[in-house]
């Protein structure tokens, strides 16, 4: 790994961190019944963030495979079909919102975050349940990146998900 890449996945898995405490502070705030300016200003801008989250996690997953060189393993692939088809669907209810719309806004991250979860359980040590890979890609199992003894990049993808799911429950509780 070059080490222009290696600052690169540093900046990602710092960006990620910084993001799962603010995940953290809003699941508080939400729980805790205070803090209503700041929950009533994120459900405000909701979907463009969770857009805005997602178009970075599908340009960090581009960047890992076009110019890191990492070749994505099938539940990569199957992670960013729900990135790119949450990114469709945000954009869609932007323009016009409405509850089936929600219903499969919230279906698409759902996937998502199971996808990321079952992949980060495999990177971490897991048994797969079923066959991963085939003929021409990596190793659901192989480890491109690892920041600070934890930060991968289904991690990352997890991370991604979980915020924009509460995003998006957040638009519908405010």
């Amino acid at each position: 790994m070059t080490a222009f890449i290696q600052r690169v996945s540093l900046l990602f898995a710092l960006f990620i961190i910084i993001g799962d405490f603010l995940l953290l502070l809003i699941l508080i705030l939400a729980i805790a019944k205070i803090g209503d300016k700041f929950l009533s200003f994120l459900a405000k801008h909701s979907l463009a963030l969770a857009c805005s989250i997602l178009l970075a996690g599908s340009a960090g997953s581009l960047f890992y495979s076009h110019i890191a060189g990492f070749n994505p393993c099938d539940l990569c692939w199957i992670q960013r079909g729900f990135i790119f088809l949450a990114i469709g669907i945000l954009s869609l209810r932007l323009k016009r919102d409405s509850r089936s719309l929600f219903l499969v806004n919230i279906a698409t991250v759902t996937g998502g975050v199971l996808t990321a979860a079952y992949h980060s359980y495999i990177q971490y040590g897991g048994n797969a349940l079923i066959p991963c890979s085939v003929a021409g890609t990596s190793s659901c199992a192989t480890r491109f990146i690892f920041e600070f003894g934890f930060v991968t990049i289904p991690f990352m993808s997890f991370s991604a998900f979980l915020f924009v799911f509460t995003l998006l429950l957040l638009k519908t509780n405010h």
